[in-house]
Order: C-alpha cells, then structure tokens, then sequence
C-alpha cells in the first residue's frame, strides 16, 4: 500500500511539512515541520504548524512519528510543539552526536547548562541507514545523506522519498554548505549514491518550495528530474569541481544559526508552548 501524502506550504517562508499518513489505519508522520519566524518582531509562532494539528485532529489521524532531515541552521523545528500538542515521537538521523559536538561550541552551546543532550537522546528515535521504522501497515527507512551536516538523513516510504532541502525542487541544484560541518565531497558522494541507487520514478518530496517561472510553486521532483538537470550532483557533475566551487566550510556561524541550533539540537524541546 502506498501513503497520501498531504503538503503544506508556508506561504511566507515557502517551508513545506509534510504529513504521510497510512489510509489503512489513520496513523501519520510529520516531516521537517517549521515554526513561523516574524523577523520584524523577532518572535516565533506556531499558529501554521497548529493549523495542521487542527487538520489531523478532524480527520482524527493518530501521530506516530516526527521526522527531521537534518538540523539546520535557518529554519526553526516545530518538533518539540507537535510532541507537546500529539505526543508523537522525535527522530532524527543517527550521527547527530557528532553534529552536537561539532556545532554546540561554535553556537556557544554548553551540553551541561542548555540541556542539551550530547548522544542526541533529546530525540525518541536515532535513524539508523536501513532500520525500518514501523507506522501501521507501512514502514519509513532513512537514507543517510551526510555532507552537509553529519545526522542528515532521507526518508524513504514506498516509492517515495523526503529528502528535505538537500537537494533544490527544481532539480537545478544540491543544498547549501553554509555549515561549519560541510564536506562538499561527501555531500556530493552521499546524493549521487541516493540518485544513483533508486529506480528513476522515484518522487521526491523537498522541504523548500521554490517558485518556477510560470509563477507556481515547485515541492516535488523525481530521481529523473535531478540526475538529468542537476548541475551540482546530477549525471554530468563533477565531484572535484563541486567541491571548488563550493569552497571551504565557513567557520562561523551567525546569530540566526545559533539561535535556531539551540532548539534543533534539542529536538525543538526549546520551542515556545
């Protein structure tokens, strides 16, 4: 059986969290899902994310898991308000220690004070490459696609895969580097082995929409799409020239990356209620 897959696009920030839900017993999983930031009044909402809890609260779907694919440095994780608000679970990529060790002292995180965890256990469940993780009668298996950050992970359900902003909608290119953690020839090996390895028909799902030029907005793609179009990691890419043109790993993070790295690595606990 194969999952509807319901998107939601935050017409401001044009962030997309998904819902996959399993028709045949009502069970569901959040994916990437983002709070709202007002950069005017420096404040965050969750009045977007609640509206989806709103949506599966009438349609009485039952939370089961709520997946991030990597921790980034630019959005805000909704994670710890939909466990609050369902008592779904948290999960994330299983390397995400290594991320916190990297990260937390560039983000003037101290483990011990901020109360985040070092071995990631502020998360339910670290996703192993390959561990099927169980919701109804349909499994999610995460796809490890480390390069940008070490925890960062695909998710793969039936014949559809949540890659999340690792690779542009629009199939024209590979996700940002602009983490200490970046390894452009990592990044570039981790998602040709994803683009190579899985049958072309393959949707994918991306949590940044983008605008094409007719003027609607591009959330979806397939392994065809990215391996024919794709300058940074398509079939015509060249390892060695991506990784010079991306450069080096910045050293520094800004003040909104350190800001958002306190509640990501922390499984979005640190979310306002």
């Amino acid at each position: 059986m194969q999952p509807e897959i319901q998107a939601f696009v935050n017409p401001d920030s044009l962030a997309v969290t998904y819902l996959i839900i399993d028709p045949s017993t009502g069970l569901c999983t959040f994916v990437d899902p983002v709070l709202d930031i007002d950069p005017v009044a420096k404040k965050l909402s969750s009045a977007f994310i609640e509206n989806i809890v709103g949506k599966i609260r009438e349609r009485d779907l039952g939370p089961t898991w709520i997946v991030q694919t990597a921790i980034e440095g630019d959005r805000i994780s909704a994670a710890g308000r939909i466990k609050y608000l369902t008592g779904g679970s948290t999960c994330v990529g299983a390397e995400v220690p290594k991320t916190i060790a990297a990260l937390c002292p560039l983000a003037g995180i101290e483990v011990s004070v901020s109360g985040v965890d070092s071995m990631g256990y502020d998360f339910d469940k670290l996703a192993r490459g390959g561990d099927p993780m169980p919701m109804g009668s349909l499994k999610l298996y995460a796809l490890p696609i480390p390069g940008r950050t070490p925890e960062a992970v695909a998710y793969r359900v039936g014949n559809v895969v949540f890659v999340g902003t690792a690779l542009s909608a629009d199939a024209k290119s590979a996700g940002s580097t602009d983490m200490p953690t970046a390894n452009p020839v990592q990044l570039h090996q981790s998602l040709r082995r994803l683009l190579t390895k899985l049958p072309e028909g393959v949707k994918l799902y991306h949590s940044q929409a983008v605008r094409a030029a007719d003027g609607t907005l591009v959330h979806e793609s397939t392994i065809a799409d990215q391996r024919k179009n794709n300058a940074d990691v398509g079939d015509d890419s060249n390892e060695t020239a991506f990784a010079a043109i991306r450069g080096l790993a910045p050293l520094a993070l800004s003040p909104v990356q350190k800001f958002a790295l306190k509640v990501n690595l922390s499984a979005g606990r640190l979310a306002p209620k």
